[in-house]
């Protein structure tokens, strides 16, 4: 029943942040969460209606060493730039170094921890990129070795033949790319978000008889950004994952001892990542994305214009941000959508108290 969590992961867009600022720095950085001197950091987790504590424990695991990957944009460059290595991450020394130099405004970055028996390789090591695509996962697919012929008969050959590893994630991805209408011209957000909750709702399709999914997965095209947060088995919760926002995210703050969110100006940040970044106590500014849930940001911003289908625009619920439109989609536990195609969530009793005291209206929670 129990399988334990194989990954942490932290996904940054919005204004140019040095990465050392991201990465390194904060109190509880993707770099400490990989640690063996980590102390898991979840709040809300318990509150949930499913929360079990041993599954809890093996889906978020303590210790991320078997490798690590960074993946961010430049600008003029249509494709990310990615660094990957099988060393943990905190005996890199390169890592410093390397992320005090670099400055973007869309970054992934990935800790891992292996399956049982699996190869650990570059080639296994995430993000994965393929064309101006990037992706990345938490998570892992029930008995992958039984799966994995039906899912990848499902590819086209130039698709298939750019698999170099063995892991379900770059599987799932190619998965995502054949669900697009094509890799090379940009697609609308809608279009990108439907290929990857197809995506899921295939590999839980054939999965299913096998085992239960965890699927966290995120993607970018450098544009368009999208995190979900999933699993297929009823009443049992996905690894966590967590969403900030606002006009400037910074970390270690003098005065908050962690996350610095400001939000004087326009929601045009955002950062998603597998644990909060700042382990200030009773920090509000990090959210807990629900079950099943996943989340769509493109920007609207006058150099970086991405037109929607307008069709599926008149059927869509949005919230513009600032400088960010913001979707939500929920899923069913066979992956499909529920509700509306791309339904906003009701904000969780709690933090329905804490938007009216900061006076919010157009946060991702409405």
């Amino acid at each position: 029943k129990y399988k334990r969590g194989m990954c942490r992961w932290v996904l940054y867009y919005g204004d140019r942040i040095c990465l050392h600022k991201l990465l390194i720095e904060p109190d509880n950085s993707i770099l400490m969460q990989s640690s063996p001197d980590h102390v898991r950091l979840t709040p809300e987790a318990e509150n949930e209606a499913y929360f079990d504590e041993k599954a809890h424990s093996l889906r978020n695991h303590l210790i991320n060493g078997d490798g690590f990957g960074i993946s961010w944009y430049c600008f003029g460059k249509e494709d990310s730039i990615v660094y990957k290595s099988l060393l943990p991450a905190w005996n890199d020394r390169n890592l410093i170094s390397l992320c005090e130099g670099m400055v973007s405004d869309n970054v992934f970055a990935h800790v891992r921890a292996a399956s049982k028996f699996s190869n650990l390789s570059l080639d296994n090591t995430h993000p994965f990129k393929f064309g101006k695509y990037t992706f990345m996962h938490n998570g892992s697919v029930p008995e992958f070795k039984k799966v994995k012929r039906a899912l990848q008969d499902l590819l086209p050959e130039e698709i298939y033949e750019g698999i170099e590893g063995t892991t379900d994630t770059e599987t799932a991805f190619a998965l995502f790319l054949s669900f697009l209408p094509n890799t090379k011209d940009q697609q609308p957000p809608m279009v990108i978000a439907n290929a990857l909750q197809k995506t899921i709702s295939t590999i839980v399709s054939l999965s299913k008889k096998f085992g239960h999914s965890s699927l966290n997965f995120a993607v970018t095209d450098g544009l368009t950004v999208i995190a979900s947060r999933f699993r297929s088995e009823p009443n049992s919760e996905p690894p966590t994952l967590y969403i900030a926002w606002g006009s400037e995210i910074t970390f270690n703050d003098e005065q908050n001892g962690g996350l610095n969110l400001s939000r004087n100006g326009d929601y045009d940040t955002i950062c998603v990542c597998s644990e909060p970044l700042s382990r200030v106590e009773h920090d509000e500014n990090w959210v807990l994305i629900p079950r099943n849930t996943m989340m769509i940001a493109h920007p609207h911003r006058q150099s970086r214009v991405i037109i929607p289908d307008p069709r599926a625009r008149a059927n869509a619920d949005y919230i513009p941000i600032g400088e960010l439109n913001v979707w939500y989609m929920f899923m069913n536990d066979d992956g499909e959508p529920e509700g509306k195609e791309f339904p906003v969530p009701k904000e969780p009793a709690r933090q329905k108290e804490l938007a009216g005291k900061r006076n919010r209206p157009g946060v991702p929670y409405a």
